[in-house]
Formats: C-alpha cells, structure tokens, sequence
C-alpha cells in the first residue's frame, strides 16, 4: 500500500478464543478457517465459555476438525494453491483451553489457564 503499512508477503497472525459447541456455526467457522490457514499464521486456538455455554469446554469438537482436515482435505488444499498448510501436530500444538468458568468467575490470581498463558506468550511475541 502507499502508506507502506501492508506487506503482503507478510502474513497477519490470528489468535482464536471460541466457545465452539454453542452453534452449529462455530464449527463451520473453524472449518472455513483451516481453508484459509495458507494466508493467515495461526497463533493459537483457545476453547472457553460463553453466556449460552456456562462451565463447558468443547475441545473435542476442535480436535475432530483438526482430524478431519489432516490428510486428504490438507493435501488437496496445498495441491490447489502451491501453499503451506498447518499440519495436525501443528494445529494440536497451538490448541488451548480456557476457563472453564463463565465470566468474571474465572478471572484473578490463581486462575490461569493454559489458554490465558498461552495468550499472553502470543501477544507479547514481537512481529515480523
């Protein structure tokens, strides 16, 4: 761009909190997300709770998506766009989990996860 604010060569990095299970729209995003995993640095994919999802984590649901795109789907994906795209182990590595408490409830001393650990390492890693 003009401004010199966008490299195109560089790829933005995503960090994703979801409470995945609530809607059946949740995993469609997760899906559509491994899609375009070629264009974006995945950085982290972290379950938690939500007003509709109290105390539950639905980290199953990632790891079947994540089984699901391994082989085949990935293959045909990298076949089609000459990309790189994150494999299984990749993905696995950077899948946290969160609170399992709602709300302000998990939050305070004492109440880390390795979700919010793993937040913190992401955010304060220096970009490209």
């Amino acid at each position: 761009d003009k401004f010199g604010l966008y490299d195109p060569l560089v790829k933005a990095r995503l960090l994703v909190h979801t409470d995945i299970g609530n809607e059946a729209d949740d995993q469609q995003s997760v899906v559509r997300l491994l899609t375009y995993a070629n264009e974006i640095d995945i950085e982290g994919l972290v379950t938690c709770t939500s007003m509709w999802q109290r105390n539950t984590l639905r980290r199953d649901l990632i790891e079947e998506i994540i089984e699901a795109y391994r082989g085949e789907p990935r293959n045909n994906l990298m076949k089609h766009t000459g990309d790189y795209y994150p494999t299984r182990d990749e993905l696995f590595a950077i899948l946290k989990d969160g609170s399992k408490e709602y709300g302000m409830e998990g939050v305070g001393l004492g109440k880390g996860t390795e979700g919010s650990e793993w937040t913190i390492k992401v955010i304060d890693k220096d970009d490209p």
